[in-house]
């Protein structure tokens, strides 16, 4: 071993030596211009390098870009879904100036997120989180503040009903007016966008702001209309992600200029509602989540560390906003397509709430219980649609092994949620609608420990019980008084998705007819 390391330790020597001559020559007859070239190749060189203790990957062809070219959002996941194919549940992606780790597979996800969740659960130190967000709110945000906000966010939602049965009559106030606004249509072909996203958006700013909007208010409909087009838009947008020097540039051509601008007016129009909050304020009278929250800013006024200030405030408040509506709004256009397209399934679905719920009144959460199909139904509608496939960037705050490899601390890791999902190992025929896979031999609802449609770990989606209450009023109540079809005879909505910062469907139009 020792005469091994003498040899490598002489051939360093050498070679250092050798370089030291070229350079001299170099030198000695004005090669100053080759030099620079020497050091511009070497650094393109280093550039795409994979450091072989890194996980593995694709070859990195070009300079700067990386793994960058050649991939877009129609195709990425399927990309995605090759690379595991070719290196394993873990690899990694040279994207602009960062390191993509990738994992893939229920039990590499698990162990990251779950088994080691003190190292897997911080944010990366990238664009959207360091520039927008500066780094606050619960989504951004990592470490002491993080902890501690997300605490308090969970304590004083639950206090609000939050996830609770007694804050059933408020999601039940919002299916009542949807109900309406399809029996309008009366039976007509109709895009239901808009009002599932006022609707839903509507349940949240009824914890958050204490207060609901009407569907018609301009405002409302502006700044909903605002949150829909950055989702829409965010494909260009997160390219500066990896590239963060693409938002300087003099055109908009990835709409990052939008995107901000975008926020810059929806922040307006929060920041009214919480100075409206402030003026009001009552302390004896803690009528929702602002109150509670400048309840908390006002006893730590004194603390100069306190991470109750005011942009926190604004930060947590965008974030029920966009978290609360976007991802529930989406799975229940997935649900009426996929209902759509199985009649059968449908109509399955419409006799078990009848049984139950009987057809005069809307289904409650406490019969829940005894509608298993039901059940089964909504999570095969969250495993199909697979609304956030990629979950949301994560981190490490120092450098680590995992799986054998090196996670360098400067990396951006994304748990693969789509790997989980739609793996043909732990679903069988996983592109098949299929809610009887939810189901045991007696019936009963099941088999749900591979669904991970809010993710894992302490990052999990923190309004999972909102949501799947949410979705299990929202779409009986449909089903319920409802007939789905599609807008022509046999021409069902498509099931090819939009991908943007979430899975969405494509716009679609289709008739709710009433049931007699």
């Amino acid at each position: 071993m020792c005469h091994i390391n003498a040899i490598k330790t002489a051939s360093k020597t050498v070679d250092i030596l050798t370089l030291t001559m070229i350079l001299d020559v170099l030198l000695s007859t004005g090669g100053l211009t080759a030099i620079l070239i020497l050091l511009l190749i070497t650094l393109l060189w280093m550039d795409i390098r994979r450091p072989p203790d890194l996980p593995p990957g694709p070859p990195i062809y070009v300079p700067i870009l990386g793994n960058l070219v050649g991939l877009n959002p129609e195709t990425l996941l399927g990309k995605l879904k090759e690379y595991r194919k070719q290196y394993g549940d873990v690899f990694s992606l040279k994207m602009g100036s960062k390191w993509w780790i990738v994992l893939n597979g229920y039990d590499t996800i698990h162990a990251a997120l779950v088994k080691n969740a003190d190292v897997f659960s911080s944010r990366p130190d990238i664009t959207i989180f360091r520039n927008i967000a500066k780094r606050k709110g619960i989504v951004a945000s990592s470490g002491k503040l993080w902890k501690e906000q997300r605490t308090f966010a969970l304590t004083k939602l639950r206090d609000f009903g939050f996830g609770k049965r007694n804050f059933e009559s408020n999601i039940l106030e919002e299916v009542e007016v949807l109900v309406k606004n399809l029996e309008e249509q009366k039976g007509n072909a109709f895009d239901i966008d808009d009002i599932l996203y006022a609707s839903i958006s509507n349940v949240t700013c009824s914890i958050v702001f204490g207060k609901r909007f009407s569907h018609t208010d301009p405002t409302f409909r502006k700044i909903v209309n605002m949150f829909s087009e950055n989702l829409r838009t965010a494909n260009g947008a997160a390219l500066a992600t990896w590239m963060p020097f693409l938002r300087f540039l003099p055109f908009d051509m990835f709409n990052i200029k939008k995107v901000i601008n975008n926020v810059d007016n929806i922040q307006k129009f929060l920041q009214t509602v919480i100075d409206d909050h402030w003026k009001t304020y009552d302390e004896n009278n803690i009528r929702d989540f602002i109150d509670a929250f400048i309840t908390e800013q006002k006893r730590r006024e004194d603390d100069a560390n306190s991470t109750f200030t005011d942009f926190q405030l604004f930060r947590v408040v965008f974030e029920f906003f966009i978290a609360g509506t976007e991802t529930t709004s989406t799975t229940l256009r997935w649900a009426i397509i996929y209902l759509i397209r199985n009649p059968q399934i449908q109509e399955k679905m419409r006799k078990e709430i009848e049984s139950v719920a009987g057809s005069s009144q809307f289904p409650r959460l406490q019969h829940r219980q005894d509608m298993p199909y039901t059940e089964a139904v909504l999570a095969e509608i969250q495993r199909c649609g697979d609304i956030v496939p990629l979950s949301l960037f994560h981190g490490v705050e120092q450098e680590v092994k995992f799986k054998g490899f090196r996670i360098p601390k400067e990396a951006v890791i994304t748990p693969n949620l789509e790997s989980v999902l739609l793996d043909p190992n732990d679903f069988t025929d996983p592109f098949t609608f299929n809610p009887e896979r939810f189901l045991n031999q007696n019936g009963i609802f099941c088999h749900t420990e591979k669904m991970v449609a809010f993710s894992l770990g302490r990052r999990v989606c923190l309004g999972e019980s909102l949501a799947k209450m949410e979705l299990f009023l929202f779409l009986t109540a449909i089903v319920q008084r409802f007939n789905l079809l599609p807008k022509e005879e046999n021409c069902p909505p498509s099931l090819e998705p939009i991908i943007g910062a979430t899975r969405s469907p494509k716009p679609f139009k289709f008739k709710a007819q009433p049931i007699c």
